[in-house]
């Protein structure tokens, strides 16, 4: 969302958060023997990811074609994940979380086909495509499942309210993490924190590049490449 304060992050700037708390994560989860440090710093990029996809998707000139670039970095992404997840070069019971994003952008797409209808009967669609897509996203073992699905429609349902959506988004994160695992007292809880660079976000787009967009792509699967080798030769 456009906004207008005299410090705003661009897009680039929130992306570039995400980028080096993930690499973080994975660093601190298979170079670092799970360090709790690192994994905790690393809970502020899967909020992020999700609030930029559903800002990609207000913005997307071309569904189809955001669609077919998820599943493309999906598909270059599983081996890389497997690899450095498990050790194996294929894992068929966990998806990487370029998968839970197609499933959450396919689930943004029907929840906004549904959007006109009567709200009773509107309340009604959305908890089943709800449930559906997390079950789906369960059942296929995604990374983070139906509690990146969720997060992904905390973010859509607050997307037009004034500055305290942010507050909502927060608890919004806190409320999931405890339905999940039944307390507060985890490292996920740490997720709410995205909130804050969130909140900084202007809504601008510095660089019109191809080359930076599909760059920040291109290094979910490279980096976790790289770090699965060099795990590998520990």
């Amino acid at each position: 969302m456009l906004q207008t304060r005299k410090f705003a992050l661009c897009q680039e700037g929130l992306k570039l958060i995400a980028v080096i708390t993930m690499l973080i994560d994975h660093v601190g989860l298979a170079l670092c023997k799970d360090n709790l440090l690192m994994r905790g710093i690393g809970r502020l990029a899967f909020p992020i990811y999700v609030f930029l996809l559903v800002e990609g998707f207000y913005h997307t000139g071309n569904y189809l074609r955001y669609l077919g670039r998820l599943a493309l970095f999906a598909l270059l992404s599983e081996i890389p994940f497997d690899f450095m997840v498990s050790g194996a070069w294929t894992s068929p019971q966990a998806q990487n979380v370029m998968v839970t994003l197609l499933l959450a952008l396919i689930c943004l797409w029907l929840l906004e086909a549904v959007s006109n209808l009567h709200i009773l009967l509107r309340v009604l669609a959305s908890g089943v495509i709800l449930m559906a897509i997390g079950r789906m996203a369960d059942g296929v073992g995604c990374d983070y499942g139906a509690f990146g699905i969720w997060l992904a429609a905390i973010f859509y349902f607050t997307w037009r309210l004034p500055w305290w959506r942010y507050l909502l988004q927060a608890v919004g994160i806190l409320l999931l993490c405890l339905l999940w695992y039944g307390t507060l007292w985890n490292l996920e809880a740490l997720a709410a924190l995205a909130i804050l660079p969130i909140a900084l976000y202007g809504g601008e787009r510095k660089l019109q590049s191809k080359a930076v967009q599909y760059g920040f792509y291109a290094f979910y699967p490279a980096h976790m490449f790289i770090i699965a080798i060099l795990a590998y030769l520990q």
